[in-house]
């Protein structure tokens, strides 16, 4: 049979249409076609009310008759028509109300209920009551047997749509489709104990219940997990988060947030944050716990003297890069709040860094202390006694620099972070170079040469003649006691050595740490020489890579022992690296340079000037940087 109006009020008829006519249900909900009622001007309201009834239908062979339909109803300018639905056991019986819904519903919405008192005549009809709003209309009317239903819900009971169930039937998952717009999904099933399984967000939840000849509703509900970064005093901190479920997948809005929510199956996640250039993962079980809290570790650094005493310095510390710990000024002791990881510590004092690698996992309060080593240098005579000097120590920021107080001292001390470094003691207008580990070895010890020159004739016998050495400066100074043969205590590297006999120069260059007794005889042949020892022409100097990416190397070769500076310029002359300032062996000698300035940063790409002085040696050229 087919379907009928029945008046309760009015006229207005129920009829086959599509969509509703009008306004957002442009279209049926499935196929072409659906059921819809008036939507005319009322004369006070709640008129026309036509019932759109059902043919008898036989439900005697359905054990629990299941009804699902789908409808809308839209309000229209503040109008808003009703719907009922009513069924009876007879076609005399009488109507009894099953579901009612006077709400504006702007799309299609699905509704599920079971038939009651099931009979051979049944009958079902639609009530539609007009107040001028949108249309009333229904599609999708289906009468069966009562599946077992999956819901799923979320922690306030609000259904969840487009999630898998499944059931194991025989030792297979098999699907039971999609949860629908009230969150169910539904099969018919045998009596028996069945596992249910959810699908959704990658992860999964499974329960076992026993299904009976009364289909059953098996409940799944999600957990209102919130996920948080605590400070070290307990306020929360912006940051965002992610959950592991078959792959990484934002958490909560993605957004950049005090405290991120989002409802999720009750099970066991890794849970990740991202914060100040780092991340941290969680493991947590949520159905115990649906509070996931990240907390970050108090952490202060210090510089400590080798006497306990604070001393000012600059720290960092690594987090993707190196940045500045505390408020980033010199201080004695910076404070900050950081995750609980490893992490790289860099302070910065006197020109020079020290890197230590802390764990804060174990400990929710961190001091990370670096400890400075008292530094001796010292000038040591050839024969133990110690000789009045001044010392530098070197680092790539600040080039030379004075150590301990600056002025000549038998004994000079200072507070030095405990790494490798270049010494140069300064002795009598000449210098030489050490270069040291502190943390092995705090005690810099230079020691002096006990130099003998003589004068001698062709037969080896001394001549008494006025003695001279040529000290850094290009000046000659007495040797000794002046009148040869004399000694002196002197640095061990090379030097010019001058004898005047009977108006008569006679020079000799000779490196002292090697030989120790400089002999000049009136009989050698002898090249005068009165400039710093080394001529303008006795020094070669290869640059190559040059144009260079990564680093190029400086190849010079000397003739004799001397002091060498190698400095790069940008195209106004203002100096960009100090690659060399200290004194080189004669022979072979290199120099690289990776591109870097003195404070340790990459150089731009483009055109540089390169200067090399050593003696009386001047050389300057271009060198090109192109990464």
């Amino acid at each position: 049979g087919c379907w009928s109006n029945e008046a309760v009020v009015g006229t207005g008829d129920w009829s086959i249409m599509t969509g509703a006519g009008g306004g957002a249900i442009s279209s049926a909900y499935a196929g072409v076609r659906n059921a819809g009622f008036v939507s005319q001007s009322p004369s006070g309201g709640g008129t026309p009310i036509t019932r759109w009834v059902s043919p008898l239908l036989d439900l005697t062979s359905l054990t629990t008759p299941r009804l699902t339909f789908f409808y809308a109803q839209e309000v229209w300018a503040g109008d808003q028509n009703f719907t009922r639905l009513l069924y009876r056991t007879s076609d005399t019986a009488s109507w009894v109300e099953l579901w009612s819904d006077s709400t504006n519903v702007a799309s299609w919405a699905k509704v599920s209920l079971d038939l009651p008192n099931a009979s051979s005549t049944y009958q079902i009809a639609f009530e539609g009551t007009n107040n001028w709003g949108r249309r009333n209309v229904v599609d999708e009317v289906t009468i069966e047997e009562r599946p077992t239903i999956v819901r799923f819900t979320t922690s306030v009971g609000a259904p969840i749509e487009g999630a898998l169930a499944e059931v194991k039937i025989g030792g297979v998952w098999t699907s039971m489709g999609l949860t629908d717009m009230n969150g169910e999904a539904g099969m018919i099933l045998s009596s028996g104990n069945k596992s249910f399984r959810i699908n959704w967000k990658g992860a999964k939840n499974q329960k076992t219940v026993f299904v009976t000849a009364t289909p059953k509703v098996v409940e799944f509900q999600t957990e209102l997990v919130t996920v948080e970064l605590n400070g070290g005093n307990g306020e929360n901190k912006s940051a965002n988060f992610e959950f592991y479920a078959s792959g990484w997948q934002v958490f909560g809005t993605g957004a950049i947030d005090t405290l991120a929510t989002m409802e999720l199956l009750p099970t066991y996640y890794n849970f990740k944050m991202f914060y100040d250039g780092t991340t941290i993962t969680k493991n947590q079980k949520i159905q115990n716990d649906s509070n996931v809290v990240f907390s970050l570790r108090s952490v202060s650094v210090e510089l400590n003297s080798s006497v306990g005493t604070d001393l000012d310095a600059h720290f960092e510390y690594y987090s993707g890069s190196w940045k500045a710990f505390g408020t980033g000024t010199d201080t004695s002791i910076a404070f900050g709040e950081l995750l609980p990881k490893n992490y790289n510590f860099r302070v910065y004092y006197k020109g020079i860094s020290k890197i230590e690698t802390v764990s804060l996992f174990f400990v929710n309060d961190s001091n990370v202390v670096f400890t400075t080593s008292l530094v001796t240098a010292e000038l040591n005579s050839s024969i133990g006694g110690d000789l009045a000097a001044n010392f530098e120590y070197y680092t790539p920021t600040l080039g030379w620099s004075i150590f301990g107080t600056g002025v000549d001292t038998t004994l000079a001390t200072m507070e030095l972070l405990p790494v490798y470094y270049n010494f140069r003691v300064n002795y009598e207008n000449n210098r030489i170079t050490k270069a040291q580990q502190t943390n092995t070895d705090s005690n810099v010890v230079f020691t002096a040469t006990n130099v003998t020159l003589r004068l001698v004739n062709n037969g080896g016998t001394d001549l008494a003649g006025s003695g001279f050495y040529k000290d850094r400066n290009g000046v000659w100074q007495v040797f000794g006691s002046g009148t040869t043969p004399s000694t002196k205590e002197m640095l061990p590297k090379s030097y010019p050595f001058k004898v005047v006999y009977s108006s008569t120069n006679y020079q000799v260059s000779q490196n002292v740490g090697t030989n120790p007794l400089v002999t000049i005889s009136t009989g050698m042949p002898f090249a005068k020489t009165d400039g710093s020892g080394i001529s303008a022409d006795a020094i070669t100097l290869g640059v190559y890579p040059n144009p260079f990416a990564e680093f190029t190397n400086f190849t010079f070769d000397l003739d004799q022992t001397t002091d060498v500076r190698l400095v790069i310029y940008d195209l106004s002359g203002k100096v960009i690296r100090t690659l060399a300032d200290r004194e080189f062996d004669s022979g072979t000698n290199q120099v690289r340079w990776d591109g870097n300035n003195n404070f340790g940063n990459p150089v731009s790409n483009g055109v540089y000037f390169y200067r090399l002085e050593a003696g009386e040696f001047v050389k300057t050229n271009r060198i090109i940087v192109t990464r």
